[in-house]
């Protein structure tokens, strides 16, 4: 997991810094909003992953509409996923927290 024991002191030398910036991060989660779209729907997410909203545009087809929410509910949280990943990272000073997100 470290490459030496300098990444590895430097790391215990921030546990605290890094711990702070989680909390933070983790209180920030709900006020975030990640979007994905596919066809005529979108679908908007919390970064605590919880689909905010639904919106399907008019004159999108009836029978595409289970197939197009579930394709853009996706995309919204890789997009969530992938931005608490980048950020986790910068709080980390890039050393890989593994099972955090």
């Amino acid at each position: 997991m470290f490459g030496n024991l300098g990444q590895m002191a430097s790391l215990l030398g921030r546990v605290k810094e890094i711990q702070a910036g989680i909390k933070t991060f983790k209180e920030e989660l709900p006020k975030l909003e990640f979007t994905g779209s596919c066809g005529g729907v979108t679908a908007v997410v919390s970064g605590d992953l919880e689909v905010r909203r639904l919106e399907v545009a008019p004159g999108t087809d009836p029978a595409a509409i289970a197939n197009l929410s579930r394709d853009a509910v996706n995309q919204a949280l890789l997009a969530a996923k992938q931005a608490m990943r980048a950020k986790m990272q910068e709080i980390s000073g890039g050393i890989d927290l593994p099972g955090l997100f």
